[in-house]
Order: structure tokens, then sequence, then C-alpha cells
């Protein structure tokens, strides 16, 4: 199962990192409609519910806070983030393909703005770094991804995302979404941004796992638009 080691992990963050950095507007903008013949009428908003159900938020929450609490490398990341998170968010909101992918999701009913201040909320009340203790937490975002990972039931999770696949309207419309032109266009956009390109190599300097997240929303993306059968 190539890839599903990596898909409910990734896949939430990523719906979720588009709805956190969309373009706040009072104005929801036109919708543009994915056609699909699948007859089930669930929304994007309920599909996530149904994902968001699978994981064992208890276990996933104590790992979280572990490796914020006691993690070097993870406290580093939070810092940067901190740091940059106003000029990189600000960099994604003036992209014309973020904001018209938003309003896709819009149209296929995932509520954006909750799911921004769900996001948000959440990045508020996190906890501070107390001290590095190898013996809670350790090995930055790749071991902590990993620990993850072992609390998922994987299997159930590929099922899950097959039967949406086949027969969930919305979510086999973000599939599209992520197989069309307009996320190509986008990632171009990200690609060819001088801002982004120094964030990134900053990141790098400082020791950020960028290399490893980026490797990883790849890992997603194949998964999604390739091996989900």
């Amino acid at each position: 199962m190539n890839g599903a080691l990596v898909v409910l992990g990734v896949a939430v963050a990523s719906i979720c990192l588009m709805s956190f950095i969309a373009h706040r507007s009072d104005e929801p903008g036109d919708c543009v409609e994915v056609q699909s013949s699948v007859e089930d009428q669930s929304s994007l908003e309920e599909d996530l519910e149904d994902i968001v159900a699978f994981v064992p938020l208890d276990e996933v929450t104590r790992i979280l806070k572990d490796y914020l609490m006691y993690d070097e490398q993870i406290a580093d990341t939070v810092d940067f983030i901190e740091d940059q998170k106003r000029f990189l968010l600000q960099e994604f909101r003036n992209m014309f393909w973020m904001q018209f992918l938003t309003s896709l999701l819009r149209c296929n009913g995932l509520q954006v703005e909750r799911w921004q201040s769900r996001i948000e909320d959440a990045w508020a009340s996190k906890p501070k770094f107390v001290r590095a203790d190898p013996s809670i937490a350790c090995g930055g975002l790749t071991m902590m991804v990993s620990r993850i990972l072992k609390e998922l039931p994987l299997e159930e999770l590929h099922e899950l995302l097959v039967q949406k696949k086949r027969h969930s309207r919305s979510f086999r419309s973000l599939l599209r979404v992520l197989g069309s032109e307009y996320f190509a266009e986008l990632c171009a956009a990200v690609e060819g941004n001088a801002t982004l390109h120094r964030h990134y190599f900053w990141a790098r300097e400082q020791g950020i796992e960028v290399t490893f997240a980026l490797e990883l929303l790849r890992d997603l993306f194949v998964y999604l638009t390739e091996d989900l059968r």
C-alpha cells in the first residue's frame, strides 16, 4: 500500500493548511463546480469529519504535546514558524491560484473559516517548550510523525478513503482538483516565488526539517492522485 503510511497525518493537515492560508474575504467568490457522476451528496466538510473520526485524538494529542514540550528540534521549528508565519501567509494569500482553489473547497462544502479558526485556536493554545528530554521525545518531526502513524488504523483509513473516492462526489472532486492544471499552476507559483525560496533557505540553514515535510506532502499527493484505488 504505497503511500498509506502517510495518508492520515498529512491528509488532514494538507486540507486544513489550504483553509488556514485562505485569503480572508467577506465574499466567498464565484463557485467553480467540479463535475462528478457519483450520487453521494455528502459535502467535503462531512468527508473530512469522517476521516478525523478515525484519529485516536487523545493519543495523537499526547504525542504532539510531548514533542512541543520536550523536543528541542520541534521547539526550533515552532520558533521559526512564529517568526516567519506572517510573511509566509501573506505570500500565499496574494496568490491567485490559492484563492481560486480555496473557492473550490468552499463550493464543495468545506467550511474554510471554521477550520481556519480551529487551527488558529490550537496554535494559540499549544504548550510551550519546557526542556529537552530525549526520554520523552526526540528525533524532531521525523520521529514525531512516525510515532503518530503507529497510533493510526492505517488499513481502515485506506479503505475509508477508497470508499470516499467511489461514493463521495465532493471527495472525488477534491481528487480531481489535486490532479488538475489549477493545482499545477499553484505549485508552479509556489516554486517560482522568491520570498518563499528565501524562507526555505533560511529554514534549512536553521536545521528545520523542510525537506522531510516536502517529501511527506509529495508522498501524499502521489497516494491520493495515483495510488488510491
